[in-house]
């Protein structure tokens, strides 16, 4: 029998630390802006599917178990424990982690020594914005501070990634800004923010720095390993001799409670409940996360 290659989650987040509520959980089940249809809960969509029908046996229970026995096995293990067997039974060897995702997540180290398995990181380009601007007086100053915590960031970042193209999609422009409205723009944002502010959306009339339907990622010029950027693949390994086949990015398991990932599935919305690091993407076969 041949054994099945490596996955990598190719944009993911890291996973919650702590357990959630049956009503909580169910949130992170899929992105919706109201409640399920009638008579229905979120683990009747195909993301609950798949969560009750391979998470559950890597905690001992049968498939298809009911939900408030599947979480109420996940809190008889413990977070950590329910973690690593939900991550490890995934199949995924390496993970490529956004950590711009704020609340009480695992980082890469720890999303790596979980899931017995590589992390990397990208680094969100808005954080990094919000971070060098706290520490720079003037705009001239921002923008330097900037150009430079970019090339520091590329010696450890596998990729860069922005959320305006799941703020506006193809709203926005395909042009990049020049250096005018580059000024204008921070010099603007920066009068008007105080200590800790997040950078706004851009104005989707306005130049923009790319057209995409999610979150824009762009590989950095270099791996952590040294190797060219990973390429996007539903099994591969990063930094690693594994055959790879090719995939579009998704949300990788997490160790909220997700199943191994095959298809593409739409990501939980917020933070991943204990299924899967939280990513955004596709709907896909779920990962088993934590």
């Amino acid at each position: 029998m041949i054994d099945p290659p490596s996955l990598v989650d190719q944009y993911c987040h890291g996973v919650l630390r702590t357990e959630l509520g049956l009503g909580t959980f169910e949130a992170q089940l899929a992105r919706t802006e109201g409640p399920p249809a009638p008579g229905t809960t979120l683990f009747d969509t195909q993301t609950g599917f798949a969560v009750r029908r391979w998470c559950p046996p890597l905690l001992g229970l049968e498939p298809h178990c009911p939900p408030a026995r599947y979480l109420a096995r996940r809190r008889e293990l413990g977070t950590a424990e329910a973690g690593r067997r939900l991550l490890r039974g995934s199949g995924i060897t390496a993970y490529l982690v956004d950590t711009g995702l704020p609340g009480d997540l695992t980082d890469p180290g720890e999303l790596a020594r979980a899931g017995q398995a590589e992390a990397h990181e990208i680094v969100r380009l808005e954080q990094l914005a919000e971070q060098v601007a706290d520490t720079s007086g003037t705009v001239e100053s921002f923008l330097a501070n900037l150009a430079e915590s970019v090339h520091g960031a590329a010696a450890h970042a596998v990729a860069f990634t922005s959320v305006a193209g799941l703020r506006h999609g193809l709203a926005l422009a395909p042009e990049p800004p020049g250096p005018g409205a580059v000024r204008g723009a921070a010099g603007r944002w920066m009068a008007a923010r105080g200590a800790g502010d997040r950078l706004p959306a851009p104005s989707s009339s306005g130049p923009a720095a790319g057209r995409s339907s999610g979150s824009t990622t762009r590989s950095a010029p270099s791996t952590v390993s040294g190797s060219p950027p990973p390429t996007p693949g539903r099994r591969s390994s990063t930094a690693s001799t594994r055959p790879a086949a090719s995939r579009t990015p998704t949300s990788a398991p997490s160790a909220t409670g997700s199943p191994p990932s095959t298809t593409r599935r739409e990501a939980p919305r917020g933070t991943s409940p204990a299924c899967v690091p939280v990513s955004r993407g596709r709907r896909r076969r779920p990962a088993v996360g934590g």
